[in-house]
């Protein structure tokens, strides 16, 4: 990265209950959708009830929001939520410029020099439903971004909750770090050093340290949440817990690795994360295999014990120089009180 980004994670007060419906039967004709599927869609003459200490209270009607639990709900929301960008950045456009190709040839830079062949465009926000990312290069820009996007969602009648929305300044290598003073309707917005978004946590120096931690952490609790159901059930065979380990743990482990700039040290923390044995205590070894003399313990060294389940894995994550990732994952089965064990390796594409 070579130039400086300014992004704020905006977090909306009750977005969806906050839809004002009138305005979004008007969007949706103003996007193309056909009279019939409005009128279908419309919830008109909803009521609801309150709960309070086992009272429930008198009805009352509901006009405003996306009716609760629809599949709809958040297309609808999205729907009017692109009407308000569209209509604060009407003639302003603040955020990133970036020039980019499209037929493979993306990382010569000699090569985004062809002004025929390269297009450029502005990366303005990154949306997902309710959340919302807004990116610009300078603090000038990013005030007049967050400006212009509190007064459309006014308009809109959302409301921007600042007690949560945080920015995060991430300068690029050898650069010094500036915390942006970014305010909303007079109140200043909280600075981040990392923010977690979207499963993902970022960090303002741009490194993937504290992501590789998380991620790790993460596996880790997705393979421990199975090991009594799954890894240790005799009832599953071989190949369904292959599937579910590279179903569940595997793209727990690796969740938005397509963004990564992955360095030999953090290679080295995915690789070892899987790769350390299995651990069991004396006790659980002399259940199921008892000591040649009556009372004797085994004092067999962790690092080398074999867990008396049926299932253990390792991990090997192999980084190349061409940046393809390689899973390995290695599958040992073995039965309580068998003098010998099965190897299954088997390539996670």
């Amino acid at each position: 990265m070579r130039t400086h980004i300014n992004t704020t994670f905006v977090d909306l007060t009750k977005a969806f209950v906050t839809v004002i419906r009138d305005g979004l039967w008007k969007v949706m004709q103003k996007f193309g959708c056909p009279e019939r599927f409005t009128r279908m869609v419309r919830h008109d003459g909803m009521t609801a009830q309150k709960i309070d200490n086992m009272t429930v209270s008198k009805a009352f009607v509901v006009i405003n929001g996306v009716k609760h639990a629809c599949v709809l709900a958040p297309t609808l929301f999205i729907l009017t939520f692109s009407a308000m960008l569209m209509d604060a950045y009407r003639d302003e456009q603040p955020g990133i410029h970036i020039a980019y190709r499209i037929d493979g040839n993306l990382l010569n830079s000699r090569h985004m020099q062809a002004k025929t062949r390269t297009s450029t465009g502005t990366v303005q926000d990154f949306l997902f439903v309710d959340d919302c990312a807004l990116n610009t290069v300078t603090e000038e820009d990013m005030q007049r971004s967050i400006d212009l996007f509190a007064t459309g969602f006014a308009d809109f009648g959302f409301t921007i909750r600042t007690a949560k929305t945080v920015v995060m300044h991430q300068p690029p290598p050898n650069a010094e770090y500036n915390a942006p003073r970014i305010n909303v309707n007079g109140a200043q917005l909280k600075n981040g050093k990392t923010f977690a978004y979207l499963g993902s946590k970022l960090s303002c120096n741009t490194r993937i340290d504290d992501e590789v931690a998380h991620r790790i952490s993460k596996a880790s609790q997705a393979f421990g949440r199975l090991q009594a159901s799954v890894w240790n059930h005799h009832g599953f065979h071989l190949n369904t817990k292959l599937k579910m380990y590279k179903a569940v743990v595997l793209t727990t482990l690796l969740y938005g690795a397509e963004t990564w700039t992955v360095y030999s040290n953090q290679a080295r923390k995915l690789n070892h994360s899987h790769l350390s044995p299995d651990e069991i205590s004396n006790e659980a070894i002399d259940q199921v295999r008892p000591a040649t003399n009556p009372g004797e313990r085994s004092h067999t060294p962790k690092t080398h014990r074999k867990p008396p389940a049926a299932f253990s894995h390792s991990v090997e994550l192999g980084f190349h120089t061409d940046q393809t990732p390689r899973f390995t994952l290695v599958v040992t089965a073995a039965q309580a009180g068998d003098c010998f064990s099965h190897n299954f390796s088997s390539s996670i594409d």
